[in-house]
């Protein structure tokens, strides 16, 4: 929200924003602030080369290029150890799509809509529409389980299809729901890396073609 506000601030042209969107961060209780930083260096590239975090990241790399290394992916040809649970029982799918329910569970069992956050977007849509710029909202796909073990189980499954979604699809704006609906993804446990990250071999290759696709349309 907060980088969709500052590109339309900017004064530059604006055609399109392509804005993620998810039932985990209309959670009231998300409160991940992903752009202070990123503004700050945008603000005062100065702060970019004097970020501790930005220097070793990009020491990494060139430490990586110049060993031959390749990148870390979130990627995975599993073996048969991928497919037992902490009692050594055969589980049907790899273990890390019965972690990523347990990882967020905590954050979800309370959810609640943040009434506040979605009014803040529908105002950033309305200023899209007035300035005739298009406004693309994706929402993307997650594991079948993540579905069943945490937002059917903490009513979010409810409040989505029955509030959110309606409310989304009746103003100006395109909706691309794989989040709820449909997509290319049929396939989790090879296609997604855990619960919400798809496998960047197998599955995101596939969905970003999909997403591309949709977009034309």
């Amino acid at each position: 929200m907060d980088l969709a506000n500052y590109v339309l601030d900017s004064g530059n042209q604006v055609d399109r924003i392509l804005f993620e969107l998810s039932f985990y961060t209309l959670n009231s209780s998300y409160n991940t602030d992903r752009f202070s930083a990123l503004e700050a260096t945008l603000r005062n590239p100065l702060a970019y080369c004097l970020n501790l975090e930005y220097n070793v990241n990009a020491l990494t790399v060139f430490m990586d290029t110049v060993k031959g290394t390749p990148d870390t992916i979130e990627s995975g040809d599993w073996t048969a150890a991928d497919y037992l649970d902490d009692a050594g029982n055969t589980i049907p799918l790899h273990k890390k799509l019965y972690e990523y329910p347990a990882l967020i569970t905590t954050r979800c069992q309370n959810w609640t809509l943040n009434e506040t956050e979605l009014a803040e977007f529908l105002a950033m849509a309305q200023r899209c529409a007035d300035r005739g710029v298009e406004l693309i909202i994706v929402l993307p796909p997650m594991a079948a389980n993540v579905r069943t073990e945490v937002c059917d189980a903490f009513g979010i499954t409810a409040v989505m299809q029955d509030e959110v979604l309606p409310l989304l699809e009746k103003q100006n704006f395109t909706v691309l729901n794989y989040e709820w609906g449909t997509s290319c993804i049929t396939d989790d446990d090879t296609q997604f890396f855990d619960g919400f990250h798809l496998d960047e071999k197998y599955g995101l290759p596939d969905w970003t073609a999909e997403l591309f696709d949709d977009m034309q349309h």
